[in-house]
């Protein structure tokens, strides 16, 4: 447990530590905003000027543009010799110039080099041709690799005007090796580097080989570290304005860029944020050393106010201690406490005066314990014989409340299981009622089956005698249909004698010339009347075998019917008697029911004086049962109030003894 000197000394520690850190954050803080605001400022002074130096170097190519175009110009004189001489003349004097040529709107093409191009070489549809037409001015291309050079180009040029029209354009190509080496070089910043791009943002100059040109491709600042620089190419530090951000190399940096006017091109740095932030090592070392101070004062002085307040609550934090160990005699090293004039010197003198007052109350307190304990002795002896008597009270009443509660018990299981069977008894006698009309019906019932039964053996019988009949008549259609057959085979016999007898009229018709010519007419006529009636009567006689075929199955089926009757008349029979047999068991059964509901009618009309005298037997039971169970409680709440009188005065009688205890533990 810590002390209250120590608690204070660290109070006040932490009190001037946070006053002098948060002092030190503050200005930390402005500290950090100005030397970065300065930082900023100095590199985008730096990319200005280095911007200011590259535009000056261009704008001394441009010059030189110039002064070609005025000498084309001026002598008017476009011959290749002459052009070749003077680009001959200009390639010596100006050394990072590697190449000049002129082309005209006629497809000509002078080169200083002395290169002579194909017949399909057409000057005007080159980039540096067509850029220098549109702008009417001087242009910059964007810088390539010259795989012959192995260095690093750009295209200068500017069209040539006669009378105000555009004749041609002269280009030159220079080497860009000093705005390189001079890009390399600028530091403006310890490990800082600077970059250049071109008009399309592409890199120009950059220290990392995977960003710098190659034959094949440039590198565009938006599609390198996942677009993470894109925002580069919209910076312009004529506003001071920078982008923060990791570089190639993971490091956090500060980007600059400034434009330059005569190409559009810009040129920037790139300083780590930890080159930034040096300066302020030096101040975090004196804020570092201010707070050790301050605490090591802080310190000092905590401890010598510590001493002086806590050295009152200690004596106090004693004087406390003593009392809660009853220790209250009286000692005069204390009396100095209630000098003290503050808040400590009303607490001790508080403190003081508890204990005079204690003192007082336990000696009071020694009187009175002795004779209240005397008298709880009295008291308690007096209820415990109290207690033990109603207690045999209590063991005599729960006796005989148990056998009342029985009793009723008894009575209401009776009653209980008497209304079950007068409930049963109802359903019997309903049931014998509904069993008596059932009996009744089906007597009827039995009479009109048998009533019908006599009718259908009377219908089976004028059936049969129907189907006899028909079958005397089917037989005789039988027989009429072979008389048929019989007319038509003699209608076939006649018609094939008509047929031989119309063939042989035909054969003497055709013997005779001319003059039978008009008999064989006929004899051919009666010849095919006589085929046809062959072919109708055998047709005739299809018909008929098939009504024969009928009327064979027709008897049949008449036959088997004459004897399926007969046997249903014969069942018919048998049904009758044994419906008469039924008829005359159902009469002994309804006699027998009628019996049975008298029984029970009788059984129903006693059952009633039965269950009233169980009723009133049930109902006495139950009311002796709860006078003594009444009385059990009565006798049971005596008991328990004497069980806690005793009990109380037990309590009392501990209390006491407890008290004189605890009164004889203080020191007087």
């Amino acid at each position: 447990m810590k002390s209250i000197k120590s608690k204070i000394v660290t109070i006040i520690a932490i009190v001037c530590i946070v006053s002098v850190a948060l002092c030190s954050s503050i200005s930390y803080y402005f500290s950090y905003k100005a030397i970065m605001a300065e930082s900023t400022n100095k590199v985008s002074m730096a990319s200005q000027k280095y911007s200011e130096m590259i535009n000056g170097w261009l704008l001394t190519k441009a010059k030189l543009m110039d002064s070609m175009v005025v000498d084309f110009q001026y002598n008017n004189k476009y011959d290749q010799k002459n052009i070749y001489s003077y680009f001959q003349s200009q390639l010596k004097d100006n050394k990072d110039v590697i190449g000049m040529y002129v082309g005209f709107e006629d497809k000509k093409f002078i080169s200083g080099n002395g290169w002579i191009p194909t017949k399909d070489y057409d000057c005007r549809q080159r980039d540096w041709y067509k850029e220098a037409v549109e702008k009417n001015g001087v242009i910059y291309s964007a810088p390539y690799i010259d795989k012959k050079f192995n260095s690093m180009v750009i295209t200068v040029a500017k069209p040539i005007k006669k009378d105000g029209k555009i004749i041609g354009v002269v280009g030159m190509d220079v080497v860009v090796d000093y705005l390189k080496t001079l890009v390399q070089k600028a530091t403006p910043v310890k490990n800082s580097y600077g970059f250049l791009l071109d008009n399309n943002n592409d890199f120009i100059v950059h220290p990392n080989k995977e960003f710098q040109p190659k034959d094949e491709k440039m590198t565009n600042v938006n599609k390198i570290m996942d677009g993470k620089l894109k925002d580069l190419a919209q910076l312009d530090s004529s506003n001071n304005k920078v982008l923060k951000s990791k570089d190639y190399d993971n490091k956090e940096k500060i980007f600059t860029r400034s434009k330059i006017p005569s190409s559009n091109w810009s040129v920037g740095f790139s300083v780590p944020v930890e080159e930034f932030k040096k300066p302020l090592n030096n101040i975090i070392i004196g804020f570092l050393s201010v707070i050790a101070i301050s605490l090591a004062a802080a310190v000092i002085f905590a401890l010598y106010a510590g001493k002086k307040i806590s050295d009152p609550i200690l004596k106090i934090t004693e004087l406390v201690n003593e009392t809660k160990d009853l220790d209250l005699t009286s000692r005069n090293n204390y009396e100095t406490i209630a000098l003290y004039k503050d808040e400590t010197g009303i607490i001790g003198r508080a403190v003081i005066d508890l204990r005079e007052e204690l003192k007082n109350i336990v000696e009071e307190l020694k009187k009175s314990s002795k004779d209240v304990l005397k008298y709880s002795e009295i008291v308690n002896g007096a209820t415990d014989e109290t207690v033990q008597s109603i207690e045999a009270i209590s063991t005599t009443v729960d006796e005989l409340a148990k056998g009342s509660v029985d009793q009723a018990k008894d009575a209401q299981n009776g009653s209980e299981k008497l209304f079950s069977l007068a409930e049963e008894i109802k359903i019997t006698h309903n049931s014998t009622n509904l069993v008596k009309t059932y009996s009744l019906e089906t007597k009827e019932n039995s009479g009109k089956g048998i009533l019908s039964m006599e009718e259908t053996i009377d219908k089976f019988k004028e059936n049969n005698r129907v189907n006899k009949e028909l079958g005397k008549n089917v037989e005789m259609l039988s027989n009429k249909s072979g008389s048929i057959g019989e007319i038509i085979n003699s209608i076939q016999s006649i018609a094939e004698q008509t047929n031989l007898l119309a063939l042989n009229a035909a054969i003497e018709a055709a013997r005779a010339g001319e003059a039978g010519k008009g008999f064989a007419v006929v004899a051919e006529e009666i010849r095919k009347l006589a085929e046809q009636t062959s072919i109708s009567t055998k047709e005739i006689e299809n018909i008929v075998r098939e009504i024969q075929f009928e009327i064979d199955n027709t008897k049949n089926n008449m036959d088997l019917s004459e004897k399926v009757v007969g046997e249903v008349n014969d069942a018919m029979k048998i049904s009758k008697k044994s419906f008469d047999i039924i008829t005359k068991s159902i009469v002994d059964i309804i006699n027998q029911i009628e019996i049975l509901v008298e029984n029970v009618n009788k059984v129903d009309s006693d059952k009633e004086e039965v269950l009233t005298s169980i009723q009133g037997i049930s109902a006495i039971a139950e009311e002796s049962a709860a006078s003594t169970e009444e009385v059990s409680a009565s006798v049971e709440e005596q008991t328990a109030s004497m069980e806690s009188i005793s009990q109380t005065a037990k309590d009392l009688k501990e209390i006491t003894s407890t008290l004189d205890e605890l009164v004889n533990k203080f020191k007087i």
